[in-house]
């Protein structure tokens, strides 16, 4: 169906491809943290050209895709733990996060007056604004659960070869929609109904045109999830490269959806159940007397970076809210919001994590590895090693004379190896610029 259709639930996902255990959500890709590393993407993705697509790279490694299935270095799995640690660690030194990521029904207290014993009624302040409620997270990018709505399921997809080398480089799919932000369109493996583990990312390009919508990748990031997960057979005593010249290496289809933050349910507000009603089956099961009292509300920020928003009751109808008053009689007692949170750049016509924010998150992942990160590739290994040094140890000569760290390091909130080191330089310029979320003052 086409953009704007019934919208999908989001549910664990079915066991459509056997074996197959996704990673941990990340919100710099995986694709993004190998390009950072300088790891051919093929052999990333468990890939092998046979010497024809890559002749000179000097290196024979494949990054697999479970831990057992290398003893000798980390999986794809292994890397993705690692990144999701290192973007909690500087979401908690900027107050946001380190690209787009949903948070959903975050509770938090509605703003009371000082004087606990009095009752307010109205939300507003003695200025007459609207009071406001400290969130979480600053740089809100937008309000509302994560949403997604089909455009096409097993989509074809065709695989060209732009540039006449004998190997067929690009895939695209082509979707009519009658979507008009290209940025909401995602990329997913099919069967699991949009659920963000099995989005295919980084999209190459993506555009709508004419009422179609044209989305590309390298194929590289296409092999089929039941290769990525074979186990080996009788006659096979480890994970086998996936021949990346052949044809049925790749998938045929895949399932299209829009990606949207839906209005309708960006914030709720609470009361506790009617004071002087009666209910005698609460001990029990409970009953609608003795439930929470709800009402929607929206949202609006009061800045980019603070992490204080306006709360405002409301009544939502045909995409648009119009303003209320409380339903209770007096302010409610908290509010659960679900919203987007991150900083970003437009990469590709969409929101992607910053540059300087990928290093960052690269560094630190790298510097924190339990196992080397490749064992034959010369650049990729003098690239780690020069990341996990741990600057606490600090060498010259032959001697081994210590001497003393720097009060950088010894203050890095992230530990003491160079890579996490240089990670906190990059959190200490975007301060210097700014470009943390400053205290909120709530209103």
């Amino acid at each position: 169906m086409s953009g704007g259709g019934t919208m999908e639930p989001i549910v664990g996902a079915p066991t459509v491809v056997p074996n197959y255990k996704p990673p941990v959500k990340t919100i710099l890709s995986l694709a993004r943290y190998a390009e950072i590393m300088g790891i051919n993407p093929i052999q990333f993705m468990s890939g092998t050209d046979t010497g024809i697509l890559f002749p000179t790279t000097g290196c024979t490694d494949r990054w697999w895709h479970f831990p057992w299935q290398d003893s000798n270095k980390v999986s794809r799995t292994d890397i993705a733990m690692e990144i999701k640690r290192a973007e909690q660690d500087i979401t908690s030194q900027l107050k946001y996060f380190p690209g787009p990521n949903w948070i959903e029904e975050e509770e938090q207290p509605y703003t009371k007056y000082h004087r606990r014993e009095l009752t307010a009624m109205r939300g507003f302040t003695p200025n007459g604004q609207y009071k406001s409620v400290n969130l979480k997270y600053g740089k809100h990018v937008a309000f509302g659960k994560r949403a997604v709505s089909l455009v096409a399921a097993d989509a074809g997809v065709i695989y060209t070869d732009d540039d006449g080398d004998g190997f067929s480089e690009t895939a695209t799919i082509m979707v009519p929609t009658s979507l008009t932000n290209a940025c909401e369109i995602k990329v997913y493996h099919p069967g699991y109904l949009g659920n963000e583990l099995y989005e295919i990312r980084p999209i190459k390009t993506k555009q709508i045109t004419g009422g179609n919508a044209i989305i590309t990748f390298d194929v590289w990031y296409l092999f089929k999830l039941s290769l990525q997960s074979a186990w080996p057979g009788s006659s096979v005593t480890g994970p086998a490269p996936i021949d990346a010249t052949d044809s049925d290496s790749y998938v045929t289809s895949v399932d299209v959806y829009r990606e949207y933050a839906d209005p309708a349910e960006q914030c709720t507000l609470y009361w506790e159940g009617a004071p002087y009603s009666y209910c005698d089956s609460c001990g029990g099961t409970g009953c609608p007397s003795c439930d929470s009292i709800t009402q929607v509300a929206c949202i609006q920020p009061r800045s980019e970076f603070r992490n204080s928003v306006v709360v405002i009751p409301a009544i939502y109808d045909s995409g648009s809210f119009t303003p209320s008053t409380f339903c209770a009689g007096r302010e409610p007692d908290r509010v659960k919001v679900s919203y987007m949170s991150g900083d970003y750049e437009i990469l590709n016509g969409c929101r992607e994590v910053p540059d300087d924010l990928a290093q960052a998150i690269a560094y630190i992942a790298t510097a924190r590895l339990s196992r080397p990160l490749c064992t034959d590739c010369e650049n990729v290994s003098a690239k780690e090693q020069y990341l996990s040094t741990d600057l606490i140890y600090i060498t010259r000569g032959e001697s081994n004379d210590t001497k003393f760290v720097t009060r950088e390091v010894s203050n890095c909130p992230f530990g003491t190896t160079r890579g996490e080191v240089e990670a906190y330089r990059i959190i200490k310029r975007r301060q210097r610029q700014g470009l943390v979320r400053r205290s909120a003052t709530v209103i």
